[in-house]
C-alpha cells in the first residue's frame, strides 16, 4: 500500500471528482514547483501514474487527492470539486 506524503496509508478506489480535476492536479503540481517525478516520489506512486492523472486517463483515489493537496499546499475541495480557491 502506498503512503501519503505524511506517512498515512492511501486507500484504493477512485472518487467522483468534478470534470477538470486533471488540470487542477497539474496546476497544483506546477505551482508547488514539483516535477512529475518529485510528486510521484512524495506520494509513493510511479511517475506514469501522475502522468495518467494529469492526462485524465485515471483518477486518483480519495486518499491520493488528500495527499496531493497536502504536498502541493492546496485545498482538497479545490482539487476534487473546483470549490474555493487553490
Amino acid at each position: 500500500m502506498a503512503l501519503s506524503a505524511i506517512g498515512e496509508p492511501m486507500p484504493g478506489g477512485s472518487t467522483r471528482a468534478a470534470p477538470g480535476y486533471e488540470k487542477r492536479v497539474r496546476h497544483a503540481r506546477l505551482d508547488a514547483n514539483k516535477t512529475r517525478a518529485e510528486l510521484a516520489e512524495l506520494l509513493g506512486v510511479h511517475v506514469d501514474t501522475v502522468r495518467r492523472w494529469e492526462n485524465g486517463r485515471s483518477t486518483p483515489a480519495d486518499g491520493q487527492f488528500v495527499a496531493i493537496a497536502r504536498v502541493t499546499r492546496v485545498k482538497a475541495s479545490w482539487l476534487l470539486y473546483a470549490r474555493t480557491d487553490p
